[in-house]
């Protein structure tokens, strides 16, 4: 940093910087590169390429779900997006909670192209996994149109649905780590501790409750984009409490079925997914909506969620395919490398004390799913000094049963999107919020009367009035042909008013027709109707 700002800063400057300026000035910027370091950490994409080409395969992957899970809440807007954005602040609180306690520190991620957070987050598990396994669970489940207490259930068992090949493929590929010894992972399956599909599905119930209940005690049933603040707060708040709603299900669930009855945890989460089925079924099958199924409708059903589900089916049914995972090599931050007797002791809810280890023993590692074969001498790293060693390098494990894998990811995979298939195209539409909608006080039309037609042609009038105009004139222009004074009697209408001009005023203002004996003669003969209809509004004036 010193040899930086001297050749491309200080040098540049037109005056002299002392020697204290340039240290604190470089103290400075050391700070702001450490800070901005542990935000954000590159990596060369070559590197991943060479070691870990399945996890930047995730990492693409997993990006362009996001994208189309955000265009889907962007094209319907409203709510949606809302919880769109909800959603990736439960991812954040997700990911930032081994911050805030160190027991619930139990996954470390692999080194993407972009970390997060002290190279612990990288960026695909924030904008990615939870947008795809929660927003498309939402919307599948709101396509049911159940009653709230049933949708939360169903979006927590569409979850488990989603997430269950990503959770086998990502542990065995290396693209996390799980804690060695923690008592609620020992339970697992094909690698994947039962209490993580635990919190899944306890994670999509929760977040839909939340989200209805406050939903409906603080914002209208229509949608109003003036309400902005109010909407972000909801979903806001709903990620936050729908977390803690996960944690007292943990409490009052798993750990006492766990710890005092000695359930297994595979159990009891086999138990809470049954009753969700339960809940979903049942409402379904009781549900009076006409647009839950609608009968004899075609529509076009295969939007940006249809799309997404089939690119991230497509994509761990081709992996588990072609991929080796002996050949995955995974350096960077991994639980730390320690003595092999210290231990930690666990407070229960249950008041039980349960003690786990709290570094991997070097000299005693026994994992299925990675080992240190990659390194030299197959020996795993040794610590330096008394200080636990957390960056070094891991090894993937070959397949023990590969067709059995290949079977569980094929089959699961294929039922799954015939049952997300049946929920998207059997079911109604993607349910629309009704929307206020505000008009402007300058875009309101104002009254004009209705515009007389057009007259193109002459037209015959049945009027008894007109007649008589008509004859009138005629003989008025007979008497002017006839006589050779019409110049005077033009002067002398100018000059004083015909009394019968009079007459026909008195009797239009008395609500009968004028005779004909009381029609002026001196106007000119009308020729057209439209003319005829302008002489009768001058006389009735």
């Amino acid at each position: 940093m010193d040899y930086l700002l001297d050749k491309y800063v200080f040098n540049s400057l037109p005056f002299e910087v002392s020697e204290a300026t340039k240290l604190s000035v470089t103290s400075v910027a050391v700070d702001i590169v450490r800070i901005a370091d542990w935000w954000c950490k590159a990596q060369d994409p070559r590197k991943l390429i060479a070691n870990h080409p399945s996890f930047l395969a995730a990492e693409v992957v997993f990006s362009l779900l996001c994208i189309l899970t955000f265009c889907h809440a962007y094209r319907h807007g409203g709510r949606y997006l809302y919880t769109w954005i909800g959603i990736t602040v439960l991812a954040l609180s997700s990911e930032g909670i081994r911050f805030w306690n160190e027991k619930f520190d139990l996954l470390w991620h692999a080194q993407g192209v972009l970390t997060l957070w002290g190279m612990r987050t990288p960026v695909y598990a924030i904008f990615g996994i939870f947008q795809m396994l929660l927003y498309s669970s939402y919307v599948m489940a709101r396509r049911l149109r159940l009653p709230f207490w049933a949708e939360g259930p169903a979006v927590g068992l569409l979850v488990v649905v989603i997430s269950f090949p990503l959770q086998v493929i990502g542990a065995k590929l290396l693209w996390w780590q799980w804690h060695d010894s923690d008592p609620s992972m020992t339970d697992r399956i094909y690698s994947v501790p039962w209490s993580m599909l635990f919190f899944d599905a306890c994670t999509g119930c929760s977040f839909t409750w939340v989200l209805h209940i406050l939903r409906r005690l603080f914002l209208p049933h229509k949608y109003d984009w003036r309400l902005f603040v109010r909407e972000f707060v909801c979903v806001f708040v709903a990620a936050i409490l729908g977390l803690c709603l996960c944690g007292v299900s943990f409490v009052a669930i798993l750990h006492p079925l766990r710890d005092i009855l000695e359930i297994s945890s595979g159990l009891v989460t086999l138990i809470v997914l049954a009753t969700y089925a339960v809940i979903a079924i049942s409402a379904d099958r009781h549900n009076s909506d006409r647009e839950a199924r609608p009968q004899g409708e075609r529509r076009f059903w295969f939007d940006e969620l249809a799309c997404a589900v089939c690119i991230y089916y497509i994509f761990h049914m081709t992996l588990i395919m072609i991929v080796r995972p002996e050949n995955v090599v995974a350096e960077g931050l991994h639980q730390p490398i320690g003595l092999c007797n210290i231990t930690e002791l666990l407070d229960t809810p249950t008041g039980t004390k349960l003690e786990r280890q709290k570094y991997i023993c070097a000299y005693d590692h026994n994992d299925r799913y990675f080992d240190f074969h990659c390194l030299p001498g197959g020996i795993a790293p040794e610590q330096i000094g008394d200080e636990p060693l957390e960056w070094y390098v891991i090894c993937g494990t070959s397949f023990e049963k590969r067709f059995e894998y290949i079977a569980v990811i094929w089959s699961w995979s294929i039922l799954a999107m015939v049952v997300l298939y049946e929920v998207a195209a059997r079911s109604g539409t993607t349910p629309a919020d009704p929307v206020k909608k505000y008009v402007k006080r300058g875009a309101i039309p104002k009254y004009s009367p209705p515009m007389r037609p057009k007259i193109t042609s002459v037209e015959r009038q049945g009027s008894e009035e007109l007649k008589g105009l008509i004859e009138d004139g005629e003989e008025t222009a007979n008497e002017r042909r006839g006589s050779g004074e019409t110049k005077a009697k033009v002067t002398d209408v100018k000059q004083m008013k015909s009394p019968s001009k009079f007459k026909s005023e008195r009797s239009l203002s008395e609500g009968r027709s004028p005779s004909r004996s009381e029609i002026p003669t001196h106007l000119p003969v009308p020729t057209r109707s439209h003319e005829l209809r302008s002489r009768k509004r001058r006389t009735d004036a």
